[in-house]
């Protein structure tokens, strides 16, 4: 039997642009209009508490964001490409840390667009200058560093993610994954399906939306449905990004959020 969905508009308050979503294991919803560079947080109801950001250099601030990632522990990293740092924020979005230039020689003139923490709080960086990842101790101190294989095309990285075991590189419009063990070792990649679009990690499982449905993709790169019977709407616009929480799906255009409970 399908589950069928009807769209509901919400965050009606987010402006037009490129927008990330997390969701917090306690229901606290995060969207970083990446356009506009607004890092908002709303409760479990979806009601508006508190923002920072806009364009600028300061603490609260962001130059050219690239992408957000919430760990485990419920610590919020931004990769503030244009500012060349990493800020690190609580879950009131408080600044709690920073990884800049000034952190280490080896990340003068870097690029960092991609961050994801690991269940130990090591901090991973793709940094896409000077193709390589970067591991950082939960205090922001360098531990070392790995070069990118020549085959990855960073420039068309869409996102840094985590599964149980492995880190990943996903690249959509060439349709592959590439695998990395936890210690930063290429291994391998896996070839996508060319549908699928929106790929992420939640509570590290590795989903993405293939046309109407919402697909899983194990380690080896086996595609199943994450949710038998579920049908999406058609979106006519982008999307931007997406998340599954409490039996509704949240869906992120450049235009808009819609939420569509699950019935």
């Amino acid at each position: 039997m399908e589950s069928k969905i009807c769209a509901q508009t919400a965050f009606s308050d987010q402006e037009k642009g490129d927008k990330r979503i997390e969701v917090a294991s306690n229901g606290t919803i995060y969207i970083f209009n990446l356009s506009s560079s607004v890092l908002s947080r709303y409760n479990e109801k979806g009601e508006f508490k508190y923002s920072i950001g806009g364009q600028g250099f300061s603490d609260n601030h962001f130059d050219q964001p690239n992408s957000i990632h919430l760990s485990a522990g419920l610590t919020l990293l931004v990769c503030d490409t244009g500012n060349k740092r990493v800020l690190i924020f609580d879950r009131n979005l408080q600044k709690i840390g920073e990884i800049n230039q000034e952190s280490s020689s080896t990340v003068k003139n870097w690029s960092p667009e991609f961050v994801i923490m690991n269940s130990e709080g090591q901090i991973w960086v793709c940094d896409t200058e000077n193709k390589r990842l970067i591991q950082f101790d939960e205090n922001g101190y360098l531990r070392f560093e790995a070069f990118l294989p020549e085959e990855i095309e960073v420039s068309s990285i869409d996102n840094f993610i985590l599964s149980q075991n492995y880190f990943w590189l996903i690249d959509e419009n060439n349709h592959v994954a590439y695998r990395f063990s936890n210690l930063g070792k290429y291994e391998l990649f896996i070839a996508l399906p060319k549908e699928v679009k929106s790929i992420k990690s939640i509570n590290r499982v590795i989903m993405g939306i293939q046309g109407s449905k919402l697909v899983q993709i194990d380690e080896n790169g086996t595609l199943f449905s994450a949710i038998e019977g579920l049908v999406i709407p058609k979106i006519n616009d982008k999307i931007t990004d997406w998340y599954f929480i409490n039996k509704s799906l949240l869906i992120a255009t450049p235009f808009s959020i819609q939420l569509f409970p699950i019935k």
